[in-house]
Order: structure tokens, then sequence, then C-alpha cells
């Protein structure tokens, strides 16, 4: 009994330390085509399915990017918007339900769906957002959709739209073909074609910069080994860094993310936009922090407690104001491209309104202090 138990340990062991392109994955294909759409798009229902009997993450996740491939048609139509739809309605279709039910999607929708699934398998995953080169080296102006997945404590790069079929824009047609290329997609081989928003996202330990992304493909070949080579150009190891950043809040990701995009590239309206957010939240923080403390209380100087409370408040002020003031100086930066310059606007008015309440408070609070003094 204990020698049969040392022996399945084991094959277990050796199993995991099989690097991910030798598993045989036919079985978990197979199942993964044979199974059938949901009943009311429920997301819960199909992840269950997918993953009935599956002993590791990286099957699961195996079995959403082979169904996904297998039954989301690419929907060219709405990526050239042929039915003028509104980015708030066409952004509506990318929901994973709505993928579902119409059965296509555009790149949103195919990781979107994939995020869902992993989300309903606690699986941590990323949905990853940046620009892509099609066959002929091109940059298409509209974005791209992909994700980060961690399955057995690994991290890897997957692209459910790429790895479904091949869209020819120019003639409007959708081919479906899968492709084995984009299941774990060697980092040092996307990055030919995918170049994130955030250069976490990656998984090399020398990012690239948005202007070494644009060369030719031999060009950023040598660009990452190179940048390999260089010391100084190793910033951070991706699976420490990524462990670290998704045990981060959502406010903490969005800051950390837009700082580290701004840095890779100064003028990424993205990047812009999350830094600008971060800074106005971080303001209304603070005016939310006095309004706790000083809601209700008198502002009698006979009180001893008030000169500290009155300091403390008239801190949280001013660095209320720093904040949205370089809210204001990041919401500038915004170009029109995209979709983040009327944000931007709509943003920047909120601030000043917030500026103009903040300093009023500020001075009732410095003049009832300045009282206390005399």
């Amino acid at each position: 009994m204990q020698t049969r138990y040392l022996s399945l340990l084991l094959s277990a062991l050796l199993f995991s330390c099989l690097p991910l392109a030798a598993q045989d994955f036919s079985e978990v294909d197979a199942r993964a085509r044979q199974t059938p759409f949901p009943k009311k798009q429920n997301i819960d229902q199909l992840a269950a399915s997918l993953t009935e009997g599956l002993r590791t993450e990286k099957e699961k996740v195996r079995a959403f990017y082979v169904w996904i491939t297998a039954n989301i048609r690419y929907d060219v139509k709405t990526f050239e918007n042929k039915r003028e739809l509104d980015p708030t309605e066409k952004d509506a279709l990318q929901a994973p339900e709505q993928v579902l039910r119409r059965k296509m999607g555009v790149c949103a929708g195919y990781a979107n769906l994939f995020q869902a699934l992993c989300d309903a398998s606690d699986i941590e995953a990323i949905r990853v957002t940046g620009i892509v080169k099609n066959h002929r080296g091109r940059i298409p102006r509209i974005g791209h959709a992909w994700n980060l997945v961690r399955a057995d404590s690994q991290w890897g790069l997957i692209d459910a739209t790429w790895g479904a079929g091949d869209v020819d824009t120019d003639a409007g047609k959708y081919t479906p073909r899968f492709k084995e290329d984009y299941f774990f997609a060697a980092p040092e081989t996307l990055i030919l074609n995918h170049y994130p928003n955030d250069p976490l996202f990656q998984l090399l330990p020398a990012p690239l910069t948005p202007e070494e992304f644009r060369q030719g493909q031999a060009a950023v070949q040598q660009t990452v080994s190179d940048n390999d080579a260089d010391e100084t150009r190793a910033v951070y190891a991706p699976k420490d860094s990524l462990d670290a950043f998704v045990r981060l809040d959502s406010a903490a990701q969005l800051l950390h993310s837009s700082l580290r995009i701004v840095r890779f590239d100064p003028g990424n309206n993205m990047g812009l936009w999350g830094l600008a957010w971060s800074q106005y939240s971080a303001a209304i923080d603070n005016l939310q922090r006095v309004q706790q403390e000083m809601n209700g209380l008198a502002l009698d100087p006979r009180n001893p407690e008030l000169a500290a409370v009155l300091d403390r408040n008239i801190d949280r002020f001013s660095t209320a104001e720093t904040h949205l003031n370089a809210c204001l100086a990041t919401a500038d930066k915004i170009t029109t491209a995209g979709g983040y310059h009327k944000a931007a606007r709509q943003l920047q008015a909120t601030a000043r309104k917030n500026l103009l309440e903040c300093a009023k408070s500020k001075e009732v609070l410095e003049k009832t202090r300045e009282r206390m003094r005399k």
C-alpha cells in the first residue's frame, strides 16, 4: 500500500513537471468540443460542465480555450461597425452572456467569456488590452483584448480570438481555424504581434517599449534577445510581480498598472485615464475622511480636541487639492484618439467643482483655527 502510494505520488510529480507543450490534451479537447451551449447563457453551468472530472487547472483552462474557439464566431460586422452601433451598445454585446446568446463576438467578447469561465472556476485570470500587428505587420487602428491566466502556479498567455480563426478585414470574412499557438503562447513569440498596454503583461523579464514593438519582426526578435541579456533592463520578475499584482485591490491595481503604462508609454490614453481617475479617487477619499470626522462636530474653540481635529482636516483638504490638481494636469494630456477624451473632459469638470468646494471648506477651518490661536 505504501509502495503504491509512493508510485502515485512520483507519477503526479513527474506529470506536474512536464512542459506544457508535452501534455496530451486530446481527451480534454474532444470532450470540450462536444459540450453543448448552456441553457439561458448560464456561465456557471458551462464552467461546471467543461471542468467536470478534470484534475488540473491547465486542463480546465484548456477546456475553456477549446470550447470558445470551437463555438464562438468572430463578429466581423460589429468589428467594422457596419451596424453603426454606439460604443456603449457595442461594448454591451461583448458581455459574456451576450456572447453566448449570439454565439459570436469580437476580441473583447472572447476575452470576457474566457475571463468569466475562469472566475466561475476560481482560476486567476486577467483581461489584457493592447495593440497587435496583423499578418501584414501593420497595427490596426482598433486595439485588441486577450488574457493572462495562472494555472497550476504558472502564468500563461491566452488569445482565444486568434486561436479561433482568421479575419480578413478587407474582404469582411471570418474563417474558423483552430490554432494551438495562442494557448499558453511563449512570451518571446507573442510579443512579435501582441503589445499589451501594461508592460508587466508581456511576461518578459525586460519588457519592450512601444517604439521597440513597432520595429519589424526580425528587429523585435533581436531586441527581445538583447534586452534579456541586459541586466539593467530586467526591472522585475514577471511571476513574482504578477502574483503581487493580483493580490492588490482593484483601486491599487488600477494605479499600479497606470503608472507602469505611462512610464513605458507617456502618451498612452488608457494609462493617463487610469492615473487621472486614481488621482481623483485619492482626492475624494481624503474629502470623505474630512466629512466623516467633521460631520456634526461643533466648531467650539473651548473643545480641547478641536485644534488637532482642525489641523488634521486642513491637511486632508490640502492633500485633496494636490490630488485634484494632479488629476486635472494628467487628464489634460489625454488626446482625442480613442474613447477616453470625452470622459477626461467630464472628469476635469467634476474635479474643478470639487476644487472650489474644497477651497471654501478649507478656508472655514483655517479661519476657525486662526481664531483659536489668538
